[in-house]
């Protein structure tokens, strides 16, 4: 399974992408199995969408609507610990553009889903409940905030939120990841 390194050469590109795909067909086949679910519409190659950080449209079975974004995390069963990006710094920018606020911040989705392949597991957050913990992480002792070297011109700057305090669901999923 590809792992942020210095050593990766781009971090969007590749094998870790396809790692981000299979993690959205996975979520994407789940939730076409829920009875409350009418359909789910994939927009995540479509760059208004990108822009916004959504991945998919949801059409519940009662009319509404729900973004949601998805992501792949092969340590959050073992470390109990949800990454929340929150900045993105790229070495090789000028200054003016090498900071780039992380998807935490800048996605519109309503819902986040994060996949366990080591687990097969899905765990399922509203974005809401995900800030308000980040929020909270930052309001008492010292938050667990760490730099990944993401590939070798990029760092990710993240804070480690613990599954405890957030309110989030827990989906197995019977198909092998």
């Amino acid at each position: 399974m590809p792992q942020p390194s210095r050593d990766r050469e781009r971090s969007y590109s590749g094998d870790y992408m396809a790692q981000g795909k299979s993690a959205e067909d996975v979520v994407k086949k789940w939730l076409c199995g829920s009875a409350d679910v009418e359909s789910v519409n994939d927009v995540s190659d479509q760059l208004h969408y990108q822009n916004r950080e959504i991945d998919f449209i949801i059409t519940m079975r009662d009319g509404r609507e729900i973004t949601a974004e998805v992501k792949s995390d092969a340590h959050i069963g073992s470390t109990r610990n949800v990454v929340f990006e929150l900045l993105r710094v790229n070495h090789t920018s000028n200054n003016e553009k090498a900071f780039v606020i992380g998807w935490s911040a800048r996605s519109e989705a309503a819902h986040v889903f994060y996949v366990s392949v080591t687990e097969n597991k899905i765990y399922s957050f509203s974005m809401a409940d995900l800030r308000s913990a980040a929020c909270v992480s930052f309001s008492g002792k010292a938050p667990k905030v760490l730099t990944i070297p993401t590939d070798n011109i990029k760092s990710t700057i993240v804070l480690l939120i613990p599954l405890s305090s957030i309110k989030h669901k827990e989906h197995e999923i019977k198909s092998d990841l």
